[in-house]
């Protein structure tokens, strides 16, 4: 057949081929009403070997086209017609085959466990969606095949992707694991198709990795409830810390917990790097905003703003922190308590500082205020609400370290639910992407102490081709399977002991995120694992 479709079943675009068999012209063009631009419904096609292309955007369910030849007005078109593409459903069997192809599982449990709830099928959840979602009043469980909003209201007991995915421990799926009793993606159209045919019953639904039961039920349920968290008080200080002087009384625990992971190493308990930092606590974070009057960017006219600003990065050159690339990240007082992680709520930056004037001194400012002034985004407030934390008692705290480049950044959970240790891996830098990457994942039995690789990398730019009758005749290879690796073997056995280490030093499963350079271990955070949230 003349035409083909490279599907991308991560983003919103699909790929139109032609081999101009039998030929037309020289210059065709892609005509379809489901372009971008009402006002041109039309885009020339690139010579690409031997077939010409076009994107097509895929947000209509089926979409339609033509190719018209500019230079000998010949259309091509299917017995008369424009040629239609099921795009949905071409999406749905690329996403599976791939997972397939990367060893991904068909199945994938964000958050296992056991709910009920009446089962509501939304095709996506969009941004202008909130009044839908804050309609829901009573126990439900959503399928959706994308979805670009938090959840947050506590009647929300489940929501179950059909398109979408994130890896494991991702921001996104950190805060599912928050606000649901069960989350997750299922790829097999016979499950989906099942639970569809349940839509506006109640049902019970148990979901593991690789397997989900549910059946109708009259078995009442109610809606979740959030416990009352209670916020550690905070000292007021308008000095710069240094780490050594971290304290849960003057910055949060993410910057007390780094402290720790640094004393550990020193004392030679566990064989990592901790990147050097600083903290900023809340009272010199609210002195340098009052200094620059407030301003949404950094006042170079202002002496005072000038000299903190000179000041800070004198500090940050003394303690070692000289690299280019910073990490400013949020160390709240409301963040990675014991019952309560706040992930993904509250704001983290990474700047270039490459420059020694003035310019360096307001890229950092604007860091430093967009990761405070997250203390107000939605997700936060609507976070705060449910758990009974009144604003006025979370302090916004910062730590300022070295930004390390890794070759492939992880995070682990000392406990996947299984009692193994779970390591979601991103190489070639996917976690840039991580809300749409699917890592690769390692499980360490912490009893034999195997380490067994489970699924490959898969990113967000895999396609799958289909012919002109939709069958597929080929995908993108999957080029960074790590299986031959043996030295990274080697690097997550490590690791993964290391982290048993962390979990007996801090009493209670750990998830950490860190990433592996060279030869070395390089730890930027640890937290509690919260399961009751």
């Amino acid at each position: 057949n003349a035409h083909r479709y490279k599907v991308y079943p991560k983003t919103t675009r699909l790929l139109v081929q032609t081999d101009n068999k039998p030929y037309l012209g020289e210059k065709p063009m892609l005509v379809s009403n489901d372009f971008y631009d009402f006002e041109n419904n039309e885009l020339e096609m690139e010579k690409d070997g031997e077939y010409y292309s076009q994107y097509l955007p895929t947000y209509n369910p089926t979409i339609k086209y033509h190719i018209h030849y500019k230079d000998t007005c010949k259309s091509d078109l299917k017995d008369g017609k424009d040629y239609e593409i099921p795009n949905r459903e071409l999406s749905k069997s690329a996403a599976l085959y791939l997972r397939k192809q990367h060893h991904q599982p068909v199945i994938h449990a964000i958050k296992q466990g056991k709910t009920i709830g009446k089962i509501i099928y939304k095709e996506n959840i969009g941004y202008n969606d909130g009044d839908f979602l804050n309609s829901i009043n009573e126990p439900t469980i959503i399928i959706a095949e994308h979805s670009h909003r938090n959840i947050n209201n506590p009647n929300i007991v489940g929501l179950i992707y059909t398109s979408d995915d994130a890896g494991s421990f991702s921001h996104l799926a950190s805060q599912l694991r928050t606000h649901t009793d069960i989350s997750g993606a299922i790829y097999s159209p016979e499950i989906i198709d099942r639970l569809r045919k349940l839509e506006g019953k109640n049902v019970e639904i148990e979901l593991t990795d690789n397997s989900v039961n549910f059946h109708e039920t009259d078995q009442p349920s109610s809606a979740k409830i959030f416990p009352t968290i209670i916020i550690p008080k905070m000292k007021y200080s308008d000095k710069i810390l240094m780490s050594d002087n971290y304290n849960s009384d003057l910055i949060g625990a993410k910057a007390v917990n780094l402290k720790r992971l640094d004393e550990m190493a020193k004392q030679g308990k566990i064989d990592v790097i901790v990147p050097k930092s600083i903290g900023l606590p809340y009272g010199y974070i609210s002195r340098l905003l009052k200094e620059n009057g407030n301003k949404l960017l950094y006042d170079n006219s202002n002496n005072k703003i000038r000299q903190l600003m000179n000041n800070l990065r004198h500090v940050l050159h003394s303690n070692g922190i000289r690299s280019h690339k910073l990490m400013i990240r949020s160390a709240f007082n409301g963040e990675d308590l014991p019952d309560y992680s706040a992930a993904g709520i509250y704001e983290s930056e990474s700047v270039f500082i490459n420059c020694k004037d003035e310019r360096a001194n307001g890229i950092l400012f604007k860091a430093i205020k967009t990761v405070a002034h997250s203390l107000n985004s939605t997700k936060a407030i609507e976070s705060r609400r449910k758990y009974n934390i009144p604003d006025e008692v979370i302090k916004p705290g910062i730590v300022i370290q070295n930004c390390i480049e890794p070759d492939y950044k992880f995070t682990l959970y000392t406990d996947d639910g299984k009692g193994n240790l779970k390591i979601d891996l991103y190489s070639d830098k996917g976690w840039v992407m991580e809300d749409y990457t699917q890592p690769h994942v390692f499980t360490y039995n912490r009893e034999t102490k195997e380490l067994t690789y489970e699924s490959v990398q898969m990113g967000s730019d895999l396609s799958v081709t289909f012919d002109e009758d939709m069958n597929i005749i080929g995908a993108d290879e999957v080029k960074n399977d790590l299986s031959s690796n043996k030295k990274l073997f080697e690097q997550i056995k490590k690791l993964a002991e290391n982290a048993l280490v962390i979990e007996k030093e801090f009493g209670a499963p750990q998830d950490i995120e860190g990433g592996f350079k060279d030869d070395d271990i390089y730890l930027w955070q640890s937290r509690n694992i919260v399961k009751s949230c």
